[in-house]
């Protein structure tokens, strides 16, 4: 069967986070669950535990198809089978994948095999295999049928489907690691249960309660997760890393600023306001150093104010003073049309830079890393996400800044200075009001 590619493209990302609310909802899951059991050719039945998982699944699938169906003429979905894509969500790979080949063989679902760029089947003549592509689902006339059946009204999905936060609250990572000049990123840790995790999970789940209650317009909120690093350090206590991520592969923090700015929040048109020079602040804050009083913190006469930002943001990166410019740094500077000239290398920059950030002279020697940095940022970014929840006022966060109805922004901006002000001591500045 050929598909419309532009559909296939437009389709709307499974995250597994919508659940039935109303007893319509439950029936209609109900009876899906009952023709897929039935179909079924096991020889022994599940466990009851077993079961309940495998209920669940059919809940979470139905309302991601069924939202998509409801939002899209062509109702195409999207997820990606591989088991790693699972590691955030409630159910495994293993029971997605059986729920929709069931549905599948019942004809309630039309399957789209999505892969690899490289693959020798992009040649498929039939366009059942669509390369550079996540799988598509979609629900038939089927499976919509069996819906109306059950008196439930495509149109109403809101009342009868409802998301929730599916994320687990806090992932901990190990050290990232260099192979040559290859970054290897950290790997998952497994991690017990403490009174600070059952803490940290429980503000979060706070947090994700109210966000995800929310109307969003060209965005899906997923839940937020806290993202701990350097987990085998000697002297990790759940102080190191510590940054907001957004679940799912259309996070709305993957969106470029341009796009966050087209978000609604519960219809409003939104600003994202930002802490400038968040790390550097932060960093001026825990040694007791006084923060250079000027309009621009980046400022030095005779260099370009991107070399000076791009120096001190490398530097707040490593755990010492570089040899050169990155090559990702240099790429980056090349890419914005920032001349460097002979001159203007990293160490050549070095004297006129801590001339004027005497914070960073010792910096290799100070005790402070970038992980640290992110986890000082992270716990005034939660304060100022707490304090505006308390108002009524949804934040998203996208690492320093937050997203706010734009109503709301000077209330926000406020809020943000003072907490991170009232945190590290130094004086802050918020960007990003119009």
């Amino acid at each position: 069967m050929v598909h419309e590619y532009t559909q296939l493209k437009n389709a709307r990302y499974m995250g597994l986070s919508t659940l039935p609310s109303s007893k319509v909802a439950h029936k209609v899951c109900t009876v899906v669950t009952d023709h897929i059991l039935k179909h079924e050719t096991r020889v022994r039945a599940r466990r009851a535990k077993d079961q309940v998982t495998f209920n669940h699944a059919v809940e979470l699938i139905m309302g991601d198809l069924l939202t998509a169906a409801a939002h899209d003429e062509a109702g195409w979905a999207y997820r990606s089978v591989s088991k790693k894509s699972f590691t955030d969500t409630e159910i495994k790979g293993d029971t997605f994948n059986g729920v929709m080949n069931s549905l599948s063989e019942l004809g309630y679902v039309v399957k789209v095999i999505g892969g690899n760029l490289k693959s020798v089947f992009a040649t498929d003549p039939n366009n059942s295999f669509y390369p550079g592509m996540a799988t598509r689902f979609k629900a038939t006339d089927g499976l919509l049928s069996v819906c109306n059946d059950s008196g439930f009204e495509l149109a109403a999905i809101k009342k009868h489907f409802k998301r929730h936060p599916n994320l687990q609250e806090i992932r901990l990572k190990s050290a990232s690691s260099r192979f040559q000049l290859e970054k290897e990123k950290g790997r998952l840790l497994r991690f017990e249960k403490t009174d600070t995790t059952r803490a940290i999970s429980a503000k979060l789940l706070e947090i994700n309660s109210f966000l995800v209650d929310q109307n969003y317009q060209g965005m899906e909120f997923y839940g937020l997760h806290r993202g701990f690093n350097e987990g085998d350090h000697p002297s990790f206590n759940w102080n190191l890393g510590g940054r907001l991520y957004g679940g799912g592969e259309d996070s709305y923090q993957l969106l470029n600023k341009a796009q966050r700015l087209d978000i609604k929040i519960n219809g409003e048109a939104v600003v994202e306001l930002d802490i400038n020079a968040s790390y550097l602040r932060i960093l001026h804050g825990l040694r007791g150093f006084p923060v250079p009083q000027l309009k621009d913190i980046y400022a030095i006469e005779g260099i370009d104010r991107a070399l000076v930002k791009a120096w001190v943001s490398s530097t707040l990166g490593y755990k010492s003073f570089h040899r050169s410019w990155t090559p990702r740094v240099f790429k980056e500077l090349k890419e914005a049309g920032v001349l460097i000239g002979k001159n203007m290398s990293y160490p050549s920059l070095k004297p006129q830079v801590l001339a004027h950030f005497p914070v960073l002279n010792d910096w290799p020697n100070c005790g402070i890393r970038w992980s640290t940095l992110m986890y000082e940022e992270s716990e005034a970014i939660m304060a100022a996400m707490e304090s505006l929840r308390s108002m009524g006022v949804v934040a998203l966060p996208v690492h320093d800044s937050l997203i706010v109805p734009k109503s709301k922004g000077p209330l926000a901006a406020r809020i943000m200075m003072d907490t991170f002000e009232s945190r590290f001591g130094v004086r802050f500045v918020v960007g990003g009001l119009k």
